[in-house]
């Protein structure tokens, strides 16, 4: 989809409207224009589609990313956004990260082979942790806590991108019998509810007994009187939040990696950068933040250059609307195609290079990754967080290479096309890719190690 669109956006322009099985369809593949309509009239274009399989069926109409923009949708937003609110991010959310980023990187020292696994087991433990006081440790931890989320997760993506979806153009189908798609939407859901609900008598049962309880379900349940989303919104607003971020912050580290990997200039000046500052004698920390603004570049650069998702979840009009003399029906579908601005021509020199430099000269530079209006992730904060933090203690305290082939000497290729170096459908996933991960120092692997020892969560 995301070839065709994009195709469509060099052919006839930055606003294309079809018509899906009779539905109005509009594609935008401009910032400019993503702003004009999705940002400065974003209460005309917050709603959502009517995701037949993906909110009803699967979810009930209970998954916040999903939803109209109604009453559900205000109260679960507010309780998310209290939540991550910056206060709350930098109280709850940095000792975790940094115990977890810590780890990790201690991990890859160890086992560098291994990168990967520990990689995805670190983002998912900051957020396991963060909402439900459950840390993982092992890969049995991480098989008992969230198996369950991570099917599905995986089971929604590929429902929607493997063409189960075909309700949604076709709605007559829902009031039909036994057609195939009924089943899988409600042994989705059945699986859905058991497990949110069950994570959060879990949190209830930690509370009770006195075990460390600083996660947001914790919080949740001890302040329940404070709070407009009755119970059943509360226990879907976490769960959304760990899909929503589990998969798409593991997908960005490793499209990080990958571009450390390739590209030595921006990993030598990122090396640079973090020794000027931080040195040998600590690790990199959050206060850091502000006096590495090559690292911040080189994370929005990451962003643009390969963004987990190439496009949004689609918008929908509202009300009846006109923009540059076209008219725009209320109750369009909106697709915003992020991959489209981030690779235009006009907007940035060079798109297809990885250049971190342009986000240091220019930092007002568009950057839609987490999406756009009152649609936009809440999240955001908490993801950029975590990555910063990767790539600052990644750089301090590792060299990121190709890995060489043990037979010819020579680097083996990392494929970075879209077309062929990432997954085909979905969110815009990293094929498996090999590199060398190897410790710049003794000294420094010793200090890390010696942190993760002392000051493990």
């Amino acid at each position: 989809m995301v070839t065709v669109i994009d195709e469509w956006a060099k052919q006839h322009g930055p606003l294309v409207h079809i018509r899906l099985f009779g539905k109005s369809v509009i594609i935008i593949s401009s910032s400019r224009i993503a702003q004009d309509l999705m940002e400065n009239r974003a209460q005309n274009y917050s709603g959502r589609p009517d995701f037949i399989m993906a909110s009803k069926a699967m979810q009930g109409g209970m998954m916040m990313p999903f939803i109209h923009a109604n009453e559900r949708f205000r109260r679960v937003r507010k309780l998310v956004t209290t939540e991550l609110r910056p206060a709350a991010v930098s109280e709850y959310f940095h000792p975790i990260q940094t115990a977890e980023v810590h780890r990790l990187v201690q991990c890859i020292t160890q086992s560098p082979e291994r990168w990967s696994e520990y990689l995805s087991r670190a983002v998912g433990s900051i957020l396991m942790t963060a909402v439900y006081d459950k840390p993982l440790r092992s890969g049995q931890d991480t098989e008992g806590a969230i198996k369950n989320v991570i099917k599905l997760n995986d089971d929604l993506i590929n429902a929607i991108d493997g063409g189960q979806n075909y309700v949604d153009f076709l709605p007559f189908l829902q009031y039909i019998p036994n057609v195939p798609y009924k089943a899988l939407a409600s042994k989705y859901y059945n699986l859905a509810e058991t497990t949110y609900r069950g994570l959060m008598e879990d949190a209830r049962r930690n509370l009770q007994a006195g075990l460390p309880a600083r996660g947001i379900a914790a919080r949740l349940l001890q302040y329940q009187h404070e709070t407009e989303a009755d119970y059943r919104e509360q226990y879907w607003a976490l769960g959304s939040f760990y899909l929503a971020g589990s998969d798409t912050q593991s997908i960005m580290a490793h499209s990080l990696i990958m571009a450390l990997a390739l590209h030595p200039r921006v990993l030598a000046r990122a090396q640079a950068e973090v020794d000027a500052v931080v040195g040998d004698e600590r690790c990199p920390t959050f206060e850091d933040e502000t006096r590495l603004p090559y690292l911040r570049a080189t994370i929005c650069e990451v962003l643009r250059w390969r963004p987990s998702g190439p496009t949004a979840i689609p918008h929908a009009v509202i009300d009846d609307d006109e923009y540059g003399g076209y008219f725009i029906p209320g109750g369009s579908m909106v697709i915003p195609n992020i991959w489209s601005m981030h690779m235009d021509e006009r907007v940035f020199k060079d798109p297809a290079m990885f250049e971190p430099e342009r986000y240091l000269n220019n930092p007002s530079l568009p950057l839609h990754a987490f999406g756009f209006g009152r649609r936009s992730c809440p999240g955001r904060r908490v993801g950029e967080h975590t990555l910063f933090l990767m790539l600052a203690t990644i750089v301090w305290a590792l060299d990121v290479r190709p890995k060489l082939d043990s037979s010819t000497g020579r680097p083996i290729p990392i494929n970075s096309d879209r077309e062929t170096g990432f997954a085909s459908v979905g969110l815009l996933r990293a094929r498996p890719f090999a590199v060398a991960l190897t410790p710049r120092s003794e000294e420094r692997s010793r200090l890390l190690a010696q942190i993760v020892e002392d000051g493990g969560l």
